[in-house]
């Protein structure tokens, strides 16, 4: 019985979230500059659109600022599991090896 933990797919994955976070943040700055530009081209000409713009606005910001939170967390939970899949590998390689086992074998007889 042999078990594989993939240390680089989970990593890789990491540095993904961790640059959707990144493009998220860039999203928000514009969007917020976008949703002043419009509130500011309404002004005193359509109160409630205004308002109405202003609320869309807030809460779709507040979204985005979410996303991009919940991305960096999880780029980091992932990362932190590689890191602590890859020392469970190395920790269960050396035990193997203090005890003089064989390391696990694939079908042909090569280690795994």
């Amino acid at each position: 019985m042999s078990y594989s933990i993939d240390t680089d797919g989970t990593r890789r994955l990491g540095s993904s979230l961790r640059a959707s976070g990144s493009e998220l943040r860039d999203c928000a700055t514009t969007f917020a500059y976008a949703a002043g530009l419009a509130g500011r081209g309404i002004a005193v000409d359509h109160v409630g659109l205004a308002q109405s713009l202003h609320e869309f606005g807030t809460t779709h910001l507040a979204v985005i600022e979410a996303l991009a939170a919940a991305s960096a967390a999880l780029a980091r939970d992932l990362t932190w599991a590689a890191q602590s899949a890859h020392e469970a590998e190395v920790a269960v390689a050396g035990a193997l090896g203090a005890a003089g086992a064989q390391p696990p074998m694939d079908s042909r007889g090569a280690p795994v």
